[in-house]
C-alpha cells in the first residue's frame, strides 16, 4: 500500500508542477508576443529577446535530454540489478519524466518572472 501512496503523491506533485509551468508558459508567451510581432511586421532582424528565446529553448531541450538519459540509465541499472519491485517501475518512469523536464520548467518560471518585471 505504501507504493501506491508514493505513486499517487508523485503523480499529484508532477501534475501540479506542470500546471504551474503551463501558467508560467502562458505568461511568457503573452509577454513575448509583442516583440515577436514587431520583428515580423517591420521585417527587421530578430531582437535580442527573440535570439535569447530561441537559444534558451535549445539549451533547455539539450539539458532535458541529457538529464532524462542519465535518469533512464540509473533506472535501467537498478532494474537490471534486480533491485526493483514491480511497484517501483511507474515511479521510476515518472522520475525520468521529471528529470527530463526539470531544466525546461526552471527556465519557463525564470522567464515569466523576468518578463513580468520588464512589463511593469
Amino acid at each position: 500500500m505504501d507504493e501506491i501512496t508514493a505513486l499517487h503523491t508523485k503523480a499529484y506533485n508532477f501534475w501540479i508542477s506542470h500546471i504551474e509551468t503551463q501558467m508560467a508558459a502562458w505568461t511568457t508567451i503573452a509577454l513575448r508576443m509583442p516583440d515577436l510581432t514587431e520583428d515580423t511586421m517591420r521585417m527587421k532582424p530578430p531582437s535580442a529577446e527573440t535570439v535569447r528565446m530561441v537559444s534558451e529553448k535549445l539549451s533547455a531541450a539539450t539539458m532535458g535530454a541529457l538529464d532524462g538519459a542519465l535518469a533512464a540509465a540509473d533506472f535501467s541499472r537498478q532494474a537490471m540489478g534486480g533491485k526493483l519491485k514491480l511497484a517501483d517501475y511507474p515511479i521510476g518512469f515518472m522520475t525520468i519524466a521529471e528529470e527530463s523536464s526539470k531544466s525546461a520548467r526552471a527556465k519557463v518560471h525564470a522567464n515569466a518572472r523576468r518578463l513580468s518585471k520588464r512589463a511593469r
